[in-house]
């Protein structure tokens, strides 16, 4: 699944990304995001970004990368549960 936020004008944000567990090994993801990509350049924008942490796969940040994403910001966040 990968859902596009475009309401902030200029910049398109790929809110969500993710493959479904039987996807995942198969050079899916690369495909999958590479596309998702193409879909949001075709908007008029001039920035594309896209988030990630640490509950995503350990293979989501290199796949971003490789796709040509630069990591900008770094925050470290903690959430008490009850």
């Amino acid at each position: 699944m990968a859902e596009l936020d475009l309401r902030t004008a200029g910049t398109a944000n790929i809110t969500y990304f993710g493959l479904m567990p039987e996807a995942m090994g198969k050079r899916l993801g690369y495909f999958f995001l590479y596309h998702t990509c193409i879909n949001a350049w075709l908007q008029p924008i001039q920035r594309l970004t896209i988030n990630t942490c640490t509950l995503d796969h350990a293979r989501a940040l290199p796949l971003y990368q490789r796709l040509g994403f630069t990591p900008y910001d770094r925050q470290e966040r903690f959430v008490e549960l009850p």
